[in-house]
């Protein structure tokens, strides 16, 4: 799938100049953060779907308890009945008659409206567009972290850390003690294993991390897996401190970064990194 192109306001014979001025015109109100348009014009602040909702309650509430001759009607279900009707009387008016004329009366009386009507138009569009781009590149994402062998798994999670700002080692494939990767920054370890699993994976794995990590000597933990933990282990994770990663999340920071950067990892045994940490506890702090 290919990303959205972004309109332009000279594809459609506008300019910056005339995109304030337009914009004063537009039904409903074009927001500026949170709330309409300070400088739309009065007709445009006026005619929004809301208050004419809110006149409607008005009107029908007006309307019926005047014409009623029930004395078992009373004011309050008068103007609960009356305020239903006459909300959705508003909106219907609003939607279906007010708007379309408002349109046709802009396009016809304020020049170039007409070309800043279709520009709107491919501006939603192109909104709509951009949104499904997005969860299609979720998807893919997903899709391709969960197609990960282990070992690829391990070093393409090493990579994303290492892209986004971590120094990374890799343990040996062998004889790893049950930490895949260490990555360390602002003076903080944390052990990671990694399981590639097609189902959810269970509480024996996160028992065996917490005893690696504590012979290492990190920080933090945190599991890495595909397709999610056990209700044990979820829990079990909590108690201990776990950060559990999956899929999701992986494709959501890989989504947010411009380039993985190097492709070059160092790989380190448990005990050379058990041993560094070590001795960078018990360095005396720099002054």
């Amino acid at each position: 799938m290919d990303a959205p192109i972004q309109p332009r306001l000279h594809d459609f014979g506008l300019s910056d100049e005339d995109l304030p001025r337009l914009e004063r015109h537009w039904y409903p109100p074009v927001t500026a953060h949170d709330g309409p348009s300070p400088n739309a014009t009065i007709p445009v602040r006026w005619l929004k779907p809301g208050h004419l909702a809110i006149l409607g309650v008005v009107l029908a509430a007006l309307w019926i308890f005047l014409s009623t001759q029930s004395i078992t009607l009373t004011a309050l279900g008068t103007l609960l009945f009356g305020g239903g009707l006459g909300a959705i009387a508003g909106m219907i008016v609003a939607g279906l008659i007010v708007r379309p004329l408002y349109v046709l009366a802009a396009t016809a009386l304020v020049p170039r409206f007409g070309k800043f009507r279709l520009f709107k138009h491919a501006q939603n569009a192109y909104q709509a567009a951009v949104t499904e781009y997005q969860l299609w590149q979720q998807r893919t994402a997903i899709e391709f972290w969960c197609s990960l062998p282990g070992v690829r798994f391990e070093r393409e999670v090493a990579l994303l850390y290492q892209g986004l700002g971590y120094h990374v080692r890799l343990t040996p494939g062998t004889a790893d003690g049950g930490v895949d990767i260490v990555l360390e920054r602002d003076g903080v370890a944390i052990a990671v294993q990694c399981k590639a699993h097609r189902k959810k994976i269970g509480i024996a794995v996160a028992r065996e991390l917490v005893a690696s990590a504590k012979d290492i000597g990190a920080d933090r933990m945190m599991i890495a897996c595909t397709h999610g933990v056990s209700a044990p282990l979820g829990a079990y994770a909590t108690e201990k401190g776990i950060q559990i990663v999956t899929a999701g999340e992986l494709a959501r920071l890989q989504l947010g970064l411009k380039g993985m950067g190097s492709k070059s990892l160092i790989v380190e045994r448990p005990a050379s990194i058990a041993e560094r940490l070590r001795r960078r506890r018990a360095a005396p702090p720099r002054s």
